[in-house]
């Protein structure tokens, strides 16, 4: 008893001189601001260099580099492709070591027959133990798993996919808009200048008495129209840059001009080949159709896992106090048949709830197929009447240019008042703005199209 308590006094005292010369320090309190093996965020920065003669390529290009979508779209697939490798762990064989230590602190006495009185002294005992295990059959489960995890990794990509597809169809409008209010800019400018030139000379024909007040008033009043057009369509110019920069990861106020734009018409197949070409090449619709496959594997995983699991034990042992002549070092192998017959009905519900969720999975591929129909239907007409409208604006600018010319030198012979000069510009004008948004129009439409046939570039 008393060595006892001698004992157990001398292990306080030890603990209590380590606490003493390992004394934690005391830091105070602040709240982490990301996860321990989290990486630090890189420094948000905008390229503020200018721009010049970006293409429609080279902005898609920038837009794949930079944009955060990108990015997480990647990071997406990286996950996906960190579940693989979790999957194929199953086929890995474990290692687990350890180690179990034993003060024994009593003296005791054995009588042997024949051999006499044994007494055993206080000692440390320590045991090492190391085991592995590796599953050699399942029936297939580990191997529908990791086939469910490789095709989900697939529609990851395939999400990714659909991500980029989006951006560029973005970036793509975001760049034909910058040149549908550049040109209405120019077509506002034009107009001022007209509207400015038109002021003095009502100012001339009042002054020379050809002309009343009013005509002179009339004009000045279209004057501030014009104005105020060109200041809205400034204000278009400046926001639909800014979207671009935005877009392209760029300053806000960077400076960025564009390479001329191509207007020529572009012929698309019939709708019926855009449907059949969607339906193969969409990739939110093959992502949809990769994820039911994986879970119709991971559904045979888990129908799987009904069924008796054989595994290899192996099995080591070191003792460094063995007695009455057991072995110091051991081993053993063993196999091993584990069947969880009865799990209390996890497996059953778990495969209902797989089964729901293919018949969910299912129902949005139809539902999905149904929708790009919908929209490559209107993306065609849409396309159709954008067409139409350029050709009609292209006609309605030569017809308003020619009447133009033939009021301004009827006025100039007075036979006409300013009033119809007046209307003669704002239908030229007008027409030149129509003509713009019809190009853009069908720029929209290609770009929309493009988009659900999923044949834009993504460079993946």
């Amino acid at each position: 008893m008393h060595r006892s308590f001698l004992l157990f006094a001398l292990l306080l005292a030890a603990c209590a001189q380590t606490g003493h010369e390992s004394a934690p320090t005391i830091l105070p309190l602040h709240r982490p601001t990301s996860a321990p093996n989290e990486p630090p965020l890189a420094p948000v920065t905008m390229d503020a260099a200018p721009l010049e003669s970006l293409s429609l390529e080279h902005a898609r290009s920038l837009a794949l580099q930079r944009s955060p979508t990108a990015i997480a779209a990647d990071a997406v697939l990286l996950r996906a492709r960190a579940r693989i490798d979790d999957a194929r762990v199953a086929f890995n064989p474990t290692l687990s070591l350890g180690t179990t230590g034993t003060l024994n602190d009593r003296a005791a006495s054995f009588n042997i027959p024949g051999v006499g009185s044994i007494t055993t002294s206080p000692q440390w005992q320590q045991v090492w133990t190391a085991s592995s295990r590796i599953s050699l059959f399942d029936f297939g489960r580990d191997r529908a798993a990791l086939e469910a995890a490789e095709i989900e990794a697939g529609a990851a990509a395939m999400d990714g996919n659909s991500a980029r597809q989006r951006l560029l169809h973005d970036v793509t409008l975001a760049w034909h808009r910058v040149h549908t209010a550049a040109g209405n800019l120019k077509v506002s400018e034009e107009t001022l200048l007209l509207a400015e030139k038109q002021v003095l000379d009502a100012q001339s024909l009042v002054e020379a008495g050809k002309r009343t007040r009013d005509t002179l008033l009339t004009a000045a009043v279209d004057l501030l129209g014009r104005r105020q057009d060109l200041l809205v369509t400034q204000n278009a110019k400046v926001q639909s840059v800014r979207v671009l920069n935005i877009l392209l990861c760029r300053a806000l106020e960077a400076e960025t001009t564009l390479a001329p734009a191509s207007e020529t018409a572009v012929t698309t197949p019939p709708l019926s080949a855009l449907m059949e070409s969607a339906r193969a090449h969409n990739p939110a619709l093959l992502a949809l159709r990769a994820r039911r496959d994986a879970l119709s594997h991971s559904r045979t995983s888990n129908e799987q896992s009904a069924w008796p699991e054989l595994a290899l034990n192996v099995n080591g042992t070191r003792d460094s106090s063995a007695t009455f002549g057991s072995p110091a070092q051991s081993a053993q192998a063993v196999f091993s048949l584990n069947w969880l017959a009865v799990d209390g009905g996890h497996r059953a519900a778990r495969g209902a709830g797989l089964s729901a969720e293919l018949m969910e999975l299912r129902a949005q591929e139809l539902k999905l197929i149904q929708q790009i129909d919908t929209d490559l239907s209107r993306a065609v007409l849409d396309l159709a009447e954008a067409h139409s409208a350029v050709e009609l604006a292209q006609q309605s600018v030569l017809a308003a240019t020619e009447n133009y010319r033939i009021v301004n030198e009827r006025a100039a012979a007075g036979t006409l008042s300013a009033r119809e000069v007046l209307e003669a510009r704002r239908t030229l004008a007008t027409s030149r703005y129509a003509g713009t948004e019809a190009l853009f129009r069908r720029h929209t439409a290609l770009a929309w199209i493009e988009n659900l046939t999923g044949s834009a570039q993504t460079g993946n």
